[in-house]
């Protein structure tokens, strides 16, 4: 791998063969979250897995599906590993064990279903571990879209995950272990239709944001690539 001292772990599913987005499937449907999802998966990796000043690896919810998830979104098998845990906290702490295992000194942990995160962002946490011991992008419903980490701290227990309070109670677990967190800018992840419908006002108010996204807009505007105002 070209970049050792630096990883991104991207948590996913394989939405071919697992149940994805389920608050949004009960208004889009389950083929249209499937859908939806594998456009958020293509719009993110299409940056992640170039060329960057960090390694990739894909954190995916069930093992099984490793080899079809690296033939339908050309990643490397090597760099695709199971999660384990018995809770979102275990699993997020294990995608760091692993990373950290594979001689990264900087591992950032992010969600797959926030398709703005960007490169930048990511560069953006793992630079903060200069004077940081944490670095978190929040996400506007209380939780978070990106933790970086230069060695494993446990701000993952007794985390009430998929809830409001995410965020608020990792901070203070971040407090009560005497660990300095750097807050950067929010960025959303997509999990009710809410979030959905502002993503799809932001793409609106875009262009640029719309070329970028490209399989996300035309997932919600039919036309790949293209502003619906165009």
């Amino acid at each position: 791998m070209p970049f050792p001292g630096q990883a991104l772990v991207l948590f996913c599913r394989y939405p071919y063969g697992e149940p994805v987005k389920t608050r949004l499937a009960r208004v889009v449907g389950a083929a249209g979250a499937v859908e939806l999802y594998a456009a958020f998966l293509r719009d993110t990796l299409a940056w992640a897995s170039g060329p960057q000043s960090f390694d990739l690896l894909i954190s995916l919810a069930d093992g099984r599906y490793r080899d079809a998830f690296a033939e339908n979104f050309g990643i490397q098998p090597e760099g695709i590993f199971a999660q384990d845990g018995n809770d979102l906290g275990a699993r997020i702490s294990h995608g760091f064990q692993v990373a950290f295992a594979r001689g990264y000194r900087r591992v950032a942990v992010a969600a797959s279903d926030a398709p703005e995160l960007s490169p930048e962002d990511v560069l953006a946490a793992l630079a903060a571990l200069d004077e940081y011991d944490i670095a978190l992008i929040p996400a506007p419903d209380g939780g978070w879209s990106l933790m970086s980490l230069r060695q494993l701290v446990d701000v993952f227990s007794d985390v009430t995950w998929s809830t409001s309070v995410v965020l608020s109670q990792t901070l203070a677990l971040a407090r009560a272990g005497n660990w300095n967190v750097s807050l950067l800018h929010p960025i959303a992840d997509i999990d009710d239709v809410e979030a959905l419908e502002a993503l799809r006002v932001r793409l609106s108010d875009s262009p640029e944001l719309c070329r970028r996204l490209a399989h996300t807009a035309h997932q919600l505007f039919g036309r790949e690539g293209q502003h619906p105002r165009s």
